[in-house]
């Protein structure tokens, strides 16, 4: 009755501790130079939408130079904007003051290239 007891505490715990959990953003891109088609099987950027379901985190694995970073909501509007240079290895929290609406989306650009993906 104790290990059953237990079992049902533990459980309990890592259902309500993966609530809490960061969720991936899924990242559709068109990136890299002229002749590259896409890289959308590997692209360069790595975003979660933090615990508060206010902040996103952005995660770049190699140069990118100066972006433009937007997030717009379901009707279009930018709600956020910021001119950023990406370089390897760094991060940026990008801190919205609102809670995420499943309709926003996150748009990362050069001019040239897009990624963006549904939050």
């Amino acid at each position: 009755m104790k290990n059953k007891t237990l079992l049902i505490i533990i459980l309990s715990i890592f259902t309500v501790l993966s609530c809490f959990a960061k969720k991936k953003i899924d990242i559709e891109a068109k990136w890299g130079s002229p002749s590259t088609r896409s890289i959308s099987d590997n692209p360069p950027i790595q975003a979660w939408i933090e615990d508060n379901n206010k902040d996103i985190l952005l995660n770049f694995s190699s140069f990118l130079g100066e972006i433009n970073i937007y997030v717009t909501n379901g009707n279009g509007e930018i709600i956020y904007s910021q001119k950023i240079i990406a370089t390897e290895n760094s991060s940026f929290l990008i801190n919205l003051y609102k809670t995420i609406d499943y309709e926003d989306t996150l748009t990362i650009t050069n001019g040239s290239y897009t990624m963006y993906g549904n939050l």
